[in-house]
């Protein structure tokens, strides 16, 4: 038989030899029975031929062991290769703070809607539609190095959002929610409960409401509850949006760590004095750390709570005045105020001031009119406020026909706004003459922002125009009204086609009188924005023909001298911008066109 090479190089040979021919074809297809003689020489054959394998097995299994240790030499050095390659890669010099900033990113969304308490969360699970969204988990993912960043990173797992209803699926989500609790460490835990189907159906008297709430949640949803419920300790913000018999399903509350050290923004959608929550209640009076509350409804008078350190309040409905004037009695401290919605009977009477002077920020929107919550502005007094936003309920139809300065909203800012800064009045029910937005303004020497809708005529809005806008020839004798006003925005319900054109020659006169170069020397903020706002009461038709054909010249309002939008021009150039907002409330939806030079 020939050699084989073995090495090009070295020239190494294997020669295997056959000293013998191979047994005959016709021999092996044939009857014939070999002699003794023939098997003997065969036998003979056979060990020579199985020496000769033997040997050619031993050399492939040399050379074999030779293969496989380059190749685990090649898998090593391939292996240190990539690792090389990524040591000196771009994403190596990617500094671990510019990591931090793309997980946080990426599991809470951008710091505006963080800021705006818009943000996402590390976790969120949703029953119906069923779906489970866990950045965090993803993350740890991706590669080997991005999984040690993010699972040694606690805060990238301590935001939880789980709404209830109709969860099922416990052998995954379970194990889900252990996780992030595990992982979380000992890190503070943003915590979001919901119940999409929560204050729409009864709750009815059963001796085992934890079968009822089941029925409600779902099999998995109570389980959840209870394993988050675990962690109260830790909580740093908590949202229950959710029944109250909810959380008196849970079984034996007494064995859980009824405690919120670190709690200070709560959200609740029950209020604290139901009885279904008591020890729930328990540990909420006494959070030490608590600053932001939001609630159903103030609790009932003589309910004992001590949240002197309470900066923040809430309430989505206030139905009666004696309980709210409770709780702001016992909150010293507060400075930030918002009720959702105000609606205490007609009829209610002052009983007693309440004085709070860190407070600076007051919301309330009203179901009736500012003369039917005449008790609540009568019983406060906030001398430090510094934004006051004031506004009716669309479902409210109540008018009123006169309205006059001395009512007792007009007090409350007499009292209260020496320093405000942004005031905010909208009740399209509201009828407010000139003279009694003027002499709103009068009590707000610092007024900055300012936002008026009500059911006025435009000609009292072009009076107050009028009013705000600087007399340079008696400006000694005759102050200037608002002096710091920085923005204005005029909502006008009611106008009409001819009062339009008064309105924007007002707006943009006292504009002119306000700008940088106008107010330039004299001691007055000079005016930034103008937006004036009107109703589909004008003319419809014209709208359509200008503002929705983009080859339309003369972008104007009907009835609008075209020549002041020239003069809004040279407004702008001077940093004072005039912006028109035309809505139509016709049907269900909502038509807006924006016109800005």
């Amino acid at each position: 038989m020939p050699a084989t090479t073995l090495c090009e190089r070295c020239k190494y040979s294997f020669i295997p030899t056959s000293l013998y021919p191979p047994v005959p074809p016709d021999l092996l297809h044939s009857d014939h029975v070999p002699s003794e003689k023939d098997l003997t020489q065969a036998f003979s054959m056979l060990a020579y031929e199985e020496q000769e394998l033997a040997r050619i097995n031993a050399e492939i299994a040399r050379l074999d062991q030779a293969i496989k240790k380059l190749a685990a030499s090649k898998a090593q050095l391939h292996q240190r290769i990539t690792e090389r390659r990524n040591w000196v890669s771009v994403k190596r010099r990617i500094p671990v703070e510019v990591w931090d900033e793309i997980f946080r990113f990426t599991c809470f969304g951008s710091q505006s809607k963080q800021e705006k308490g818009e943000s996402q969360y590390s976790l969120s699970i949703k029953g119906r539609p069923f779906s489970v969204d866990t950045p965090a988990l993803t993350l740890s993912h991706v590669s080997a190095r991005w999984r040690d960043l993010v699972v040694c990173r606690p805060q990238l797992w301590s935001t939880l959002s789980i709404d209830l209803y109709d969860i099922h699926d416990r052998q995954r989500l379970i194990p889900l929610l252990e996780l992030y609790l595990r992982r979380s460490g000992s890190c503070p835990l943003d915590v979001r409960v919901v119940d999409a189907e929560a204050n729409r159906r009864p709750f009815h008297v059963v001796e085992d409401v934890g079968v009822l709430a089941r029925y409600y949640i779902g099999s998995a949803g109570l389980e959840l509850l209870t394993t988050l419920m675990t962690e109260m300790h830790r909580f740093s913000s908590l949202e229950l949006s959710l029944d109250a018999e909810i959380l008196q399903a849970i079984q034996n509350p007494e064995e859980l760590s009824l405690i919120f050290p670190l709690l200070h923004s709560l959200r609740t959608s029950f209020s604290l004095d139901e009885d279904e929550v008591g020890w729930f209640s328990q540990a909420v009076e006494e959070a030490p750390k608590l600053a932001t509350f939001q609630t159903k409804t103030p609790a009932y008078p003589g309910w004992e709570i001590g949240w002197s350190q309470l900066t923040a309040l809430t309430f989505d409905e206030v139905p009666w005045l004696r309980g709210l004037l409770a709780m702001l009695e016992v909150t010293p401290n507060l400075e930030s105020l918002t009720i959702t919605e105000y609606r205490a009977p007609t009829g209610t009477t002052s009983l007693s001031s309440v004085v709070l002077p860190k407070l600076q920020h007051f919301t309330i929107a009203l179901s009736g009119t500012f003369d039917q919550a005449s008790a609540l502005f009568e019983s406060l007094t906030f001398p430090n406020l510094l934004s006051f936003h004031a506004s009716c309920l669309t479902h409210c139809t109540c008018t009123l026909t006169t309205y006059l300065p001395g009512s007792s909203i007009l007090a409350f800012l007499q009292r209260s706004s020496a320093n405000l800064h942004t005031l905010s009045v909208h009740c399209p029910n509201e009828y407010l003459t000139s003279k009694s937005v003027i002499t709103m303004l009068e009590s707000c020497p610092k007024v900055e922002r300012l936002s008026i809708m009500t059911d006025s005529s435009p000609h009292n809005y072009v009076e107050v125009l009028r009013r705000l806008t600087l007399n340079w020839d008696a400006f000694e004798l005759l102050p200037p009204l608002c002096p710091r006003l920085r923005q204005i925005s005029i909502h006008d319900p009611q106008a009409a086609v001819v009062p339009v054109s008064d309105l924007v020659e007002a707006a943009v006169r006292m504009g002119e009188s306000r700008t940088k170069k106008a107010v330039a020397g004299v001691d007055v903020a000079p005016l930034e924005t103008v937006l004036l706002e009107f109703s589909s009461k004008l003319d419809w038709s014209a709208l359509r023909c200008v503002y929705h054909d983009p080859g339309t010249p003369n972008r104007v309002l009907p009835g609008v001298d075209r020549g002041i939008w020239e003069r809004r021009k040279e407004l702008k150039r001077d940093g004072t911008k005039c912006v028109d907002v035309i809505s139509s409330g016709q049907g269900l939806g909502m038509l807006t066109f924006q016109v800005e030079e």
